[in-house]
């Protein structure tokens, strides 16, 4: 049956604890930002690195680096720290994809 194949296509599955809107993340110091990252895409660590430039805020950003050999994770220098706009969070998945992007406390 049509109706239920479609059904079944737009399942969305959603675990989550915690929901804040974005626009209050930057009045709060404690946020981190993770952000997975394939380590030998050149290109898109160059347009990571404006997209960072571009939003620049008060929370830490750590970049996760993944490759063939496994993953790494590095934080960020201070002066490279972000503000986790609605505009930044979009940015970065349009460049990396869904499932990049981690915002926790």
């Amino acid at each position: 049956n049509l109706k239920r194949q479609l059904k079944l296509v737009y399942t969305i599955k959603l675990n989550l604890k915690n929901i804040t809107a974005i626009s209050k993340l930057h009045f709060n110091n404690s946020y981190k930002i993770y952000v997975l990252v394939d380590r030998n895409d050149k290109n898109k660590l160059r347009e990571l690195k404006n997209i960072i430039k571009n939003h620049q805020g008060r929370h830490r950003i750590f970049i996760a680096y993944k490759d063939e050999v496994g993953k790494e994770l590095i934080e960020l220098p201070e002066n490279l720290r972000v503000n986790p706009s609605r505009e930044f969070i979009i940015e970065l998945v349009n460049l990396l994809g869904e499932g990049t992007v981690k915002i926790k406390k």
